[in-house]
This record gives structure tokens, sequence and C-alpha cells, in this order.
């Protein structure tokens, strides 16, 4: 895959996720007003999975090379000016993410060293965590730590769980079990994780606003929402449990909560709304917890081929333009530059056969191309399968070479094992006039000291 393959992928991936989002955020006045915060959580971490699996898709795609060392994947007719501006697109979307990255990377050397600059909890408050972990079925050995610098009640950790707690004596026993509870439904739910892909999430989509306000915004308050109903449904009575929502707003500091981490409270609005949330939480069976991951799975799936055809979709269009003016601007070139050579020993490098993909023109159902995107070590031979010519016709090639100022070797071979061949830089274009029918083969010959990438077709 090339870097405007990638650069697509991530366009066209960052438009569709919005769309999703935008779909849910459709639905989340019913999800306000029926209280069902479960559905409304799983769906919403569909969409920001949706966020990142075709980044998967890239990652994969990037490992992966054919038999002939070419890369897998889509691949553009590459001009200099088309790869120059992609090339530059993804520089600057790497630098981009970068430095969006800067602020949760330190977030995170933040949270993990909190836990040496704290002193482990006292024995009532273990105790009182380690009932409410059998409550929850949580086998896990959940840390617990207290400091005076912590002023609201978070849970972080992903594989080592860690609770903080303010050093006070403020909160009573049956307070303690309500912050405990709601910590601990947030590592059952998988909070932690989700909002850690998020934040990733915000990093690969840094220029799109939509993914970096709206849906921090939701995770962050779904996640809670979620949480709060589990607590309030079958463990706690609400009225206490929205006592200690009143009791740990008034300790919140005037800088959030990281991101990465889940705390108890927010801001004096979001309180508001969570408690009027609890009034109209409604109890959701295991049924519709599976309808709920059901279209979680379906957002992904339909997403990602969403993402996938449309970006393909935008390579052919491009392809379509640049095959349909490429040969208007080439033809200008006099086919005197091309000096047409004739070789019959063998070649002196390594051989091997490279793979081609068919292809037909609309406008010509009767044509037949075949794309080939190889890598070539130096001193390296490649040749196509073998074709068959029927009648009286040239065969045409037209391959793009990367680097651009280096020599290579490009031809075809008879059925008599004679090479017809040229030696150009850039762009390897020619027609060669044949008047025999019978066997053929396309090949390319790498006489350089530096290993080379070639694109393009031949018919």
């Amino acid at each position: 895959m090339t870097w405007t393959n990638n650069f697509f992928l991530i366009l066209t991936l960052t438009v569709t996720a919005s769309c999703f989002l935008g779909l849910w955020s459709l639905g989340e006045k019913k999800w306000e007003k029926d209280g069902w915060t479960a559905l409304a959580s799983y769906l919403l971490y569909g969409v920001v999975l949706l966020h990142l699996v075709p980044v998967a898709y890239i990652i994969i795609m990037r490992s992966m090379v054919n038999s002939d060392g070419s890369m897998v994947g889509i691949a553009f007719e590459m001009t200099g000016k088309v790869e120059k501006i992609t090339g530059f697109s993804g520089f600057c979307w790497i630098i981009g993410m970068a430095a969006f990255s800067l602020k949760y990377v330190l977030d995170e050397i933040f949270l993990i060293g909190l836990q040496f600059q704290c002193v482990p909890g006292r024995k009532r408050e273990k105790e009182i965590l380690e009932r409410c972990c059998r409550t929850l079925k949580i086998h896990r050995r959940i840390r617990l730590y207290q400091d005076c610098r912590i002023r609201v009640p978070m849970i972080n950790g992903i594989f080592f769980p860690q609770i903080y707690l303010p050093e006070t004596e403020i909160f009573a026993e049956e307070e303690l079990e309500c912050i405990f509870l709601h910590e601990l439904a947030h590592y059952r739910h998988g909070d932690i994780l989700f909002r850690k892909l998020t934040a990733l999430a915000g990093c690969v989509h840094w220029f799109n606003p939509i993914v970096r306000k709206k849906l921090y915004r939701f995770v962050a308050e779904y996640s809670e929402a979620h949480c709060d109903g589990t607590v309030c449904r079958k463990y706690v009575n609400p009225r206490l449990y929205c006592s200690v929502l009143l009791k740990a707003a008034q300790m919140r500091p005037k800088k959030a909560v990281s991101f990465m981490a889940a705390g108890l409270c927010e801001d004096s609005t979001g309180i508001e709304r969570r408690i009027r949330r609890i009034k109209r939480m409604k109890e959701q069976g295991r049924k519709n917890l599976s309808i709920s991951i059901a279209l979680s799975a379906l957002i992904i799936a339909a997403g990602s081929m969403i993402t996938y055809a449309t970006s393909y979709g935008i390579v052919e269009f491009h392809e379509e333009i640049y095959n349909a003016t490429m040969i208007e601007i080439e033809d200008n070139k006099e086919k005197a530059d091309m000096t047409e050579y004739i070789m019959q020993e063998p070649f002196p490098g390594k051989i091997k056969e490279g793979t081609i993909e068919k292809e037909k023109m609309e406008t010509d159902p009767n044509s037949n191309f075949s794309r080939i995107e190889w890598k070539l070590e130096p001193g390296e031979v490649i040749v196509s399968p073998k074709f068959v010519k029927t009648e009286e016709e040239n065969i045409s090639m037209s391959f793009f070479l990367e680097p651009e100022d280096i020599k290579i070797r490009g031809g075809i071979i008879d059925k008599k094992g004679m090479k017809y061949y040229i030696e150009e830089k850039e762009l390897l274009w020619h027609d060669f006039d044949l008047k025999e029918c019978g066997d053929y083969q396309v090949f390319i010959e790498n006489i350089s000291d530096v290993s080379i990438q070639i694109y393009g077709f031949y018919n």
C-alpha cells in the first residue's frame, strides 16, 4: 500500500465514522428519555471501534507482500506530483497524530506514577472494597490507594486496575460502597479500555473536530450513565447514590480528571443530568444486552465495508482520470527518444515470476490490461506469466519507477527467448511492434545497485 492509499482510507474512514456517530446522536434523546443507557453505551463503543478497525487494516496490509515482493492492497498509478502531495499530507497527518498523542502519553505516565506516590488504602476501606468485589463477582485483585492530593475517587488500569480515593473521613461505610461499586462497574464494563481507545481514535483523527469533541464527550458521559444504572438498579438505594454524587461534586477540583481514567463525578450540569437520568433508568435484561452488542458489531462491519469500498472507489476514479490523460500527455514525447535494444544472452541476475492483475476498460470490453506492482532488488529480474499474442498487434507497456532517478531495463521476451527492451528512468513507456504470434512475456531488470518499485500495466 502506498501513502496515497493510506491517506484516502483515513479520510473516508473519518467521514464514515462521523456519519455513524451522527446517526447515534439522533437516538440520544430516545436513550435519554427512556433511560436505555446500556444500549447507548455499547452502540457508542461500536462507533469507537469503527474509528480504529480500518487503521488495523492499514497496519496489516503494510506488513504483507506478494510473492514478487510487491505490496498487497489497492495501488494508484503514481506520478511525481501526486506522490508529493499525498506524501506531504501523510507527513502532516503523522506530525499531528504525534502532537495530539503527547498529551495522552503524559497523562498515562502521570497515572502510572501516581501509584508510587500514594499510600496503600487503609484496612477499613480495603475490607469494603473486597466486599464490593464479591458482590460484582470480580476475582481480579484491585489495588487501593489514598492520597490527600486526590480530590475525586477514580479508577485506572486495564490489566492491573487501581482505585484512588481522597485521604479523608467524609464518606460513611455505605457511601464508600456506592463509590467502590461505581468504580468496579467501570472495570466490569471495560470503560477504561474504551476510554483509551477513544483517545487513540482522537489522535488518529486529530483533524476531525467531531471525533475530538463529540465522541470524547459522549463516551465520558454514557460510560458514567451506564455505571450509574448498573449500581442503582441492582445494588444500592438511588437516593443514597445521588447524595454521594453531590458530595463528591463538592470535592471536584478545578482541573478535570484525566480522560484516560474514570472519575466519579463531573461538573454541576453533568451531575444534574446524571441524577435525572437515574430516575428514568429501566431494567435491561440479557436480551437487550445481546441486541446492543449485535448492533455494535453490525456498525463495525458496515462501516468498515463502506470505508473500504469508498476508498477503493476513489482510487478507481483517480486511475480512470489518470489513464485518460496520461497517454494524451505522453503521446507528445517522440518515440525516437526510446531506443529499442535486442539481446539473446540469458539474464545475469536472479529471475522470478511476478504476479499480475487482469483488468478491462469499460469503454472497450475487448481490451485486456495486466496491472503489475513489483519490487526488485539490485540485479534482480522479474518476468510476467506467459501470454499468447494471436494476431498482428503491438504490445504496449507503461510503467512508473520509484525512485525516479534510477535507470532500469524493461521489455518483452518472445517464444525463442529473444529479448526486446528499452532503458529509461522514471517512466518505461513503449510500443513493441511485433509481427509473429505466439507466447510472450514482459520483463523488468533492475540494472541499478538499489531496490526499486515498479507500478503500471501492459496490454
